[in-house]
Formats: structure tokens, C-alpha cells, sequence
């Protein structure tokens, strides 16, 4: 069902609460709460965000990145 995925590695750098908080913020105000249109996967390594729709996922890895491989 959410077949369109996009990871994001937790780098040094750019992992800044305010970062993340960015992304988040950006993820809901054009998705709405994951759940419908998206659910989240995380660990200590990435989070990963899953889409049900290909161009949802497109526009988010074009505008936050995709670390997929």
C-alpha cells in the first residue's frame, strides 16, 4: 500500500533539531499527519517516509533528498 519511499540518513552535519523540525513540518503541512497519505519508519540510523502515491514521494525526495542508495 505505501510502495514509494523516501529515506533520510541521519547525517552529521544537518541533523539539527530545526532541521528535522523543517522536515516534519513541511511532510504535514502538504501530506497532512501521517497515516493517510504517508506513514514514517525510523531507527537510529535513518527515518524513512512512505508514500502510497509515486509523485508525492517524488516531490519530497526532490525537495529534502533521498538517501535510498
Amino acid at each position: 500500500m505505501y510502495n514509494y519511499h523516501v529515506r533520510k540518513n541521519w547525517d552529521l552535519g544537518q541533523d539539527t533539531s530545526q532541521w528535522w523540525n523543517n522536515v516534519c513540518i513541511w511532510m504535514i503541512e502538504k501530506y497532512g499527519p501521517p497515516g493517510d497519505n504517508y506513514i514514517t519508519e525510523l531507527n537510529h540510523e535513518y527515518m524513512i517516509f512512505k508514500f502510497k502515491e509515486k509523485e508525492h514521494a517524488m516531490i519530497a525526495a526532490l525537495r529534502w533528498g533521498n538517501d535510498n542508495g
